[in-house]
């Protein structure tokens, strides 16, 4: 048994992290009140420690690890999973998608060729401002569309919406 120096609760050794410094070979804080220290401190810096695993994330080797994990049974499980929950959370924008496909394969929707954000030629996709109106879409690369999906983010952060 041991004493949490943090929350003073006496908890068994098993309740404290391993640390070969200390005189017992535990931490003085347990595990509870670890977890909790390390949620605050990650709050306090959020920007910081989002950006941080933006370019952990972007490292050759994480890439490399997550594209042969995507090519395993367990990956392709995983990505067949997550694509039915977003579909699901998503009802409204997968409709306007499929309605989309669907106009373009029976020549009601012509693809456009330039990009309406930036003018330029090249792999388009439809951007919709409103899904209620599957069929009113703006063509665009994916850059200029991750752009636009920013600043509507901003736009209703700033508006609390």
């Amino acid at each position: 048994m041991k004493t949490c120096i943090s929350c003073g609760r006496n908890r068994r050794l098993g309740s404290f992290y391993i640390h070969a410094a200390m005189s017992d070979g535990h931490l003085g804080k347990c595990k509870d009140c670890c977890k909790r220290d390390a949620l605050i401190a990650r709050s306090n810096r959020l920007t910081e420690v989002r950006e941080y695993d933006r370019k952990r994330s972007n490292q050759p080797s994480r890439v490399e690890a997550r594209r042969r994990y995507a090519k395993t049974e367990g990956g392709r499980e995983k990505s067949i999973k997550a694509k039915r929950a977003w579909d699901e959370r998503n009802r409204d924008k997968k409709k306007a998608q499929t309605s989309v496909h669907n106009a373009i394969r029976d020549g009601k929707l012509i693809k456009g060729t330039a990009c309406s954000r930036c003018g330029l030629p090249g792999k388009l996709e439809a951007h919709h401002h409103d899904y209620s109106k599957p069929l009113e879409v703006l063509w665009v690369h994916d850059s200029c569309h991750k752009a636009i999906h920013k600043e509507e983010r901003a736009a209703r952060r700033a508006t609390g919406k």
